[in-house]
């Protein structure tokens, strides 16, 4: 198992870590106390929810079970794809994704007002 000892854990900061790859963040998952996950200022391009189908982890129990906060600000997820799947995290309430160019008109991003209306 890529994470053990830390079943109570339910805040994790890593923000400003120069993470890119959503890829690693899934393994977090398996993090079954976790509720709040900040990521803001890393350089992640992409995020989705995980599935058997999507990554080569095999997962023991549902994937960010109980995330109800992820700070994604500042980071370079420009996909719509990406905010589709927040949709996913079946407890999330809390999301951040100001300072992405998916969320930055000028940047060739979509108003706040239909991110919104996707999740």
């Amino acid at each position: 198992k890529f994470v053990e000892g830390f079943s109570s854990l339910r805040v994790l900061n890593l923000e400003e870590n120069q993470l890119f790859e959503w890829g690693e963040i899934v393994k977090l998952s398996e993090l079954t106390s976790l509720e709040q996950l900040h990521l803001n200022r890393n350089n992640l391009s992409q995020v989705f929810y995980p599935t058997s189908d999507s990554t080569v982890i095999s997962f023991t129990n549902e994937p960010f079970k109980n995330l109800r906060c992820l700070l994604l600000g500042d980071n370079n997820i420009s996909d719509v794809d990406s905010v589709d799947s927040l949709n996913s995290f079946p407890r999330l309430t809390d999301v951040r994704l100001s300072g992405n160019p998916v969320a930055d008109p000028v940047r060739g991003g979509i108003p706040r007002f239909v991110l919104i209306a996707r999740l």
